[in-house]
C-alpha cells in the first residue's frame, strides 16, 4: 500500500478511506473475469491458428483476432503485469502458469503432427 501512495502523492491511510483492504483495493483495479476474458482471446486466436495452419487463412478474420490481441494487451497492460507480478494472495496466484498451460495445452494438437497428419518427433527439453 505504501508503494501506490507513493506513486500517487497520498497517505497510506487515505487509501484506507476508499478502500478496506489491499485485497480490496487489488479487485477494483483487477476485476476478477479479466483473466478469464484473456483466456478467451488467446484460445480464440489458437484455435483459428490450429484450424487453418496447413490452409489458406482467412487474412480478414486473421487480421482482427490479432488487432483484438493487441486492443487487449494495450487496454489492459497495468492489469496483466499487476495479474502476473503482483498477484500474492489472490485469486490470480497462480493466473500466469494456468494461462502459459492453456495455451500450451491448445495449440499441442496442432503441433504434434505435420502437414499430412504424421506424428512428429517430441520436442527436446
Amino acid at each position: 500500500m505504501s508503494d501506490i501512495a507513493d506513486e500517487i502523492n497520498i497517505s497510506v491511510g487515505n487509501i484506507y478511506t476508499y478502500f478496506k483492504n489491499k485485497k480490496e483495493l487489488f479487485y477494483a483495479v483487477v476485476p476478477p473475469d479479466l483473466v478469464d476474458y484473456l483466456k478467451n482471446v488467446l484460445v480464440e486466436k489458437i484455435n483459428f491458428d490450429n484450424q487453418t495452419l496447413f490452409e489458406e487463412t482467412d487474412s480478414e478474420r486473421k487480421s482482427a483476432l490479432l488487432q483484438e490481441q493487441v486492443d487487449v494487451l494495450r487496454k489492459y497492460r497495468n492489469q496483466i503485469v499487476i495479474i502476473f507480478e503482483k498477484n500474492k494472495g489472490t485469486i490470480y496466484t497462480n493466473a500466469k502458469n494456468e494461462l502459459v498451460e492453456l495455451m500450451i495445452e491448445t495449440r499441442r494438437p496442432t503441433s504434434r503432427t505435420n502437414i499430412n497428419g504424421m506424428r512428429l518427433a517430441p520436442r527436446r527439453a
